[in-house]
């Protein structure tokens, strides 16, 4: 298996978890897509929180996370487990998770991250998260993984201010 696309799912915390320990027999890198799945607020922590207790994975070497929730006190507990394992992983999605309001949180997760790590970031946006007015501010989060050799952000809101951010 190269590739496992579980986006848009229905899990529960043990079902989600169970997929994890599967996964953590896989050697060969595989790409891993768990966009958007569905998870309650209180069985995302729950999640989160269970990282620790779950067999090491070691193989993801893409990891398309975007659309789902993490609380603040959850990120160092997702970075350990998925990073701190997998020196394979270099793609890393996670669009519609991050604007404005969750700078922070992206700074304390990239931070974690640091750099050197990824080769390709997607942080695409929407309506309801997106950069708009403080693209400079973004910019200056993104250097703590530099470099990137690919950056996706369709969707982002860019301001005449954001402009001169980009570019």
């Amino acid at each position: 298996i190269h590739s496992v696309d579980l986006s848009s799912c229905a899990f529960n915390v043990p079902s989600l978890q169970s997929f994890f320990k599967v996964l953590s027999y896989h050697k060969s890198p595989v790409s891993v897509h768990l966009a958007d799945i569905n998870l309650s607020d209180n069985e995302s922590q729950e999640f989160y929180q269970s990282l620790s207790s779950l067999p090491k994975v070691t193989c993801i070497r893409e990891l398309n996370w975007s659309g789902n929730k993490i609380a603040t006190n959850d990120i160092e507990k997702f970075v350990k487990y998925i990073f701190d394992n997998n020196s394979k992983l270099r793609i890393l999605h996670l669009d519609r998770m991050f604007g404005s309001q969750q700078l922070e949180d992206l700074r304390h997760l990239f931070s974690l991250i640091g750099q050197n790590r990824l080769w390709k970031l997607s942080l695409c946006g929407n309506q309801e998260f997106n950069f708009s007015g403080n693209f400079k501010l973004f910019a200056e989060v993104l250097n703590l993984i530099s470099p990137i050799h690919i950056l996706h952000f369709d969707g982002q809101l860019i301001n005449d201010i954001d402009s001169s951010a980009v570019t």
